[in-house]
């Protein structure tokens, strides 16, 4: 919903809202943003201090159950129900990475660890099965699955 100001034809955005069941929020606190995952296949990025939408990321036909911001890095990891997790940056408005990993909703995502160095590990929980997906895997493709 929106209000178009005539006279000088401008045009605010008064309300936002995802179509179908929110599942997740994550907040960024080093960039005071907040993140929501719905049944709608939409990751919307919110001001927090204004409450105003800033992106939307959509993944139609797909319903998003988790997501978790990097800690240092403008990114956010999303898992889906048919078992991707998508990895987007906020900073670049797209898509950075997708992993199909999994048979099962992805329905925890955890952030990364900081070991010291550049390399973190992203965690995939679904069911009893673990994935750590380190982030340098995207040159080396590696993973470790523990049941």
């Amino acid at each position: 919903m929106g209000l178009l100001d005539i006279p000088t034809h401008k045009y605010a955005t008064l309300l936002r809202s995802h179509t179908k069941t929110v599942h997740a929020v994550a907040v960024d606190s080093t960039q005071g943003h907040l993140c929501t995952a719905a049944a709608d296949g939409s990751i919307r990025i919110w001001d927090a201090t204004t409450y105003q939408q800033l992106l939307e990321f959509l993944v139609p036909g797909e319903v998003c159950y988790s997501c978790q911001y990097h800690p240092h890095l403008p990114l956010v990891a999303c898992g889906f129900g048919g078992g991707l997790v998508r990895i987007f940056s906020v900073a670049e408005t797209r898509m950075v990475h997708e992993h199909k990993q999994h048979k099962g909703a992805v329905r925890q995502v955890r952030p990364p660890t900081h070991t010291g160095s550049w390399v973190s590990r992203y965690s995939f929980r679904v069911g009893s099965a673990v994935c750590v997906e380190p982030v340098h895997a995207m040159l080396y493709k590696t993973r470790v699955c523990y049941s």
